[in-house]
């Protein structure tokens, strides 16, 4: 597994037009040499915080689904700490790079807000949305090299 071709996959993804979510899970699950036809699909509600209600980062819940994928359980009784354990530091590590791990708080306004007009929008995404996108991808699959 390479982490920085995990970043740049994110990255080109989210640039290509997918959202945050889908380009995170598709470039870390391509990484992990996962297919699955729900791959975007079960991302695509994630972006821009949840539906667009700006609550944590596409980003972040994509890389979580990725996560789940590799580490998550497929039973009942089983334990899910190495998969929240990966998560908890995925929140800690963008929230200590990037100041939160919100939405909102990255992009540093309501999108819902009509001043800001679609240049600034596509700014602020450039800026601010594409880094986290491939900070993410890198992270995760640097870290599930440990556990996989």
């Amino acid at each position: 597994m390479n982490a920085n071709r995990a970043q740049e996959l994110g990255v080109q993804y989210f640039l290509s037009g997918y959202s945050c979510a889908e380009a995170s899970f598709m470039a870390i699950c391509e990484e992990l040499g996962i297919e699955s036809d729900l791959i975007p699909k079960v991302a695509t509600p994630f972006a821009g915080g949840i539906c667009g209600s700006q609550g944590i980062c596409g980003a972040v819940t994509g890389s979580f689904m990725a996560v789940g994928a590799a580490l998550g359980r497929t039973e009942a009784g089983a334990s899910r700490d190495a998969c929240y354990d990966l998560c908890k530091q995925l929140n800690d590590h963008i929230n200590s790079k990037f100041g939160c791990y919100t939405c909102r708080d990255l992009l540093g306004y309501d999108t819902s807000d009509e001043q800001y007009d679609e240049d600034y929008r596509k700014n602020v995404r450039n800026k601010v949305c594409e880094p986290v996108v491939g900070e993410c991808c890198r992270y995760i699959v640097e870290e599930l090299s440990k556990h996989i």
